[in-house]
């Protein structure tokens, strides 16, 4: 089997209810290609949903760069834990993933829960 592979098939494996750590700052070392095809094979497939993303330094909103926007589709991510966030919510629907999980350096205190409704 070769080690080298096209992102579609990088991304065909990883199951629905997955937890993915995602590292990346902002717009710099994003892998935004590999995030971009997970996205467009839920958009197609409808899998994998319920991800739990640990992204210690969010990435994207740097312009051409969506980084995890590309995976925040209504049913793909389920929760979100992240050092920072800097996007807003969805200025369309003013919505954000149902749970909000402190990480980093705020993670000795206790763990924060934000209900999105």
């Amino acid at each position: 089997m070769s080690k080298i592979t096209d992102f579609e098939t990088a991304v065909a494996d990883i199951p629905s209810g997955a937890t993915l750590a995602i590292v990346g700052v902002i717009g710099w070392i994003v892998p935004e290609k590999l995030l971009c095809s997970l996205g467009q094979r839920y958009l197609d497939t409808g899998a994998p949903g319920d991800l739990t993303l640990y992204v210690p330094c969010f990435e994207g909103d740097n312009g051409a760069i969506k980084g995890i926007d590309n995976l925040m589709h209504d049913g793909m991510t389920k929760r979100l834990i992240t050092g920072s966030f800097i996007n807003p919510p969805d200025p369309k629907t003013g919505e954000r993933p149902g749970r909000w999980v402190r990480s980093g350096p705020t993670r000795s205190r206790p763990t924060v829960f934000i209900s999105a409704s």
